[in-house]
């Protein structure tokens, strides 16, 4: 449990029995999910992600093959994001980018979202196991490189990332972590996340290259599409 009193995204002081954030969000897991990982999130930090988190829930679990965490986790965004009309301007640029698209025979229905958005929640949430399995490390002059992985090749990534990596999971499945910093290079890790065994993305991180201050502002690298 992180007990540093330290918000890990602005670093900042800040009463850890009061302000915590859930790791990845709680909305991500299906109702009554426990044992969430929880870091020191600062009050200002933890509302600016409210929405950001409910759209990363929507997307994560707008799956054609959904599990039963994403099926349940699916209902809560009906219930509170379509019931209650919010996040009304990305549900719609998220309705009217949907095309069909068939892969082996088999027809999916795609959606084009903000890869910032995206990208930047996913660095967050490494952030925050960082913080939680690694306190010692201090991440904030890293670079962060996101990519997502083949979503019709799900399984057999999982399979082949068993005994590779350290593992964590919660949630029966809404959502596995397999990760790994070495000991004596702490600025490098990988770490790939699974929702809902339906959509995965690795992190990879390494110390910012002085000669490319000038670029310090990206907080990551990559395609543009995700």
């Amino acid at each position: 449990m992180d007990t540093s009193g330290i918000c890990y995204l602005c670093w900042k002081p800040c009463d850890p029995s009061r302000f915590r954030e859930h790791i990845p969000p709680k909305g991500c897991f299906p109702s009554g999910t426990q044992d969430l990982i929880t870091v020191c999130c600062c009050e200002p930090c933890n509302n600016s992600n409210s929405n950001n988190d409910e759209l990363f829930r929507m997307f994560t679990s707008l799956i054609p093959n959904k599990s039963d965490s994403g099926r349940a986790v699916w209902e809560r965004v009906k219930e509170r994001t379509f019931g209650r009309g919010r996040l009304k301007k990305d549900v719609m640029e998220m309705a009217s980018s949907l095309r069909e698209k068939v892969i082996n025979g088999v027809s999916f229905g795609q959606v084009q979202v903000s890869s910032h958005d995206l990208k930047v929640q996913l660095i967050r949430i490494t952030k925050g196991f960082i913080r939680n399995f690694y306190p010692s490390v201090d991440y904030r002059g890293f670079e962060w490189h996101t990519m997502k992985l083949d979503q019709l090749k799900i399984d057999q990534t999982i399979i082949q990332l068993y005994g590779q990596l350290n593992y964590h999971e919660r949630g029966s499945g809404a959502h596995r972590l397999f990760y790994g910093i070495p000991d004596d290079a702490p600025s490098s890790g990988l770490w790939v996340h699974f929702f809902h065994d339906g959509q995965g993305y690795s992190i990879r991180h390494r110390q910012r290259v002085r000669a490319n201050r000038k670029h310090s502002s990206v907080p990551f690298s990559g395609s543009d599409r995700m």
